[in-house]
């Protein structure tokens, strides 16, 4: 990412969307995960991921000056009645401005118009900012998985959502406006 997008980026951006990922996007996809993450996927991964019938990948892309770059991904399967969140990552120069959160609804949405009744992830224990959002969005500890993350021998905390609700967005895409210090969600049909 330029410096003129970072900038643009930490004024405020003018859209971001949400839509599937292509394989024309697993390169900046690849590059997030790599900074992201201290077991990152490869971009085969991610290939692989792309090809499985159960598997959803979802990016969000930043309308900022003349371009559009991607900021964020999300890799979830649907299986039965349930939403597995396999990995989520955003660029670290587009963190805290609501990037995650309109990922994670978009999957949950997602998962609801699946009549999904349940959400699960593992997180990292130390991964604090990532559970106190998932925490935000209605997840709750149900366990923990000792030594998880083979590297470190560091534990996944399990985490659920119930989703007996109505879905949170809906349309395929979700628009975030954003100034400094507003943020207005727009639902597109």
């Amino acid at each position: 990412m330029t410096v003129e997008i970072m900038s643009e980026i930490r004024r405020g951006f003018e859209r971001l969307r949400i839509t599937e990922m292509l394989s024309s996007d697993i390169p900046a996809v690849a590059a997030i995960e790599q900074h992201s993450n201290l077991e990152p996927w490869t971009q085969e991964s991610f290939l692989e991921e792309l090809l499985r019938p159960h598997s959803s990948l979802l990016v969000a892309r930043i309308c900022a000056g003349a371009g559009e770059f991607v900021a964020g991904y999300i890799c979830f399967w649907l299986v039965a009645d349930e939403v597995q969140i396999l990995n989520v990552a955003v660029h670290q120069a587009c963190r805290k401005l609501g990037i995650g959160r309109a990922l994670l609804l978009q999957c949950l949405n997602d998962g609801a118009e699946k009549r999904s009744r349940i959400a699960v992830l593992e997180v990292r224990s130390s991964n604090l900012a990532a559970q106190h959002l998932y925490s935000s969005l209605g997840f709750r500890v149900v366990g923990q998985r000792q030594d998880y993350y083979g590297g470190l021998s560091e534990p996944a905390v399990l985490m659920e959502l119930s989703m007996t609700r109505q879905p949170v967005v809906s349309g395929h895409e979700t628009c975030w406006h954003k100034r400094r210090s507003e943020k207005t969600q727009v639902s597109v049909p």
